[in-house]
């Protein structure tokens, strides 16, 4: 293996910063209570809209494409 590749390689095996949990990475996490719970277990209790009322942003321009 030549010396570029094998420093390529080098690098994109590094080891990425964890960032959870959450509690640790973000200042103020609004769904700290859920961060044991998993992913299935915790969305029902989540506060979510409803597509509506992203689709009704969207249409009077509170949300733009460049937003999404």
């Amino acid at each position: 293996m030549d010396l570029a590749l094998h420093s390529a390689v080098a690098i994109a095996a590094r080891p990425i910063t964890p960032g959870w949990p959450l509690n640790s990475f973000i200042a103020i996490n609004p769904v700290a209570h859920l961060e044991q719970s998993s992913f299935d277990d915790s969305t029902p209790s989540a506060k979510v809209r409803p597509i509506e009322a992203y689709l009704t942003d969207y249409r009077v321009g509170r949300i733009t494409s460049s937003d999404v």
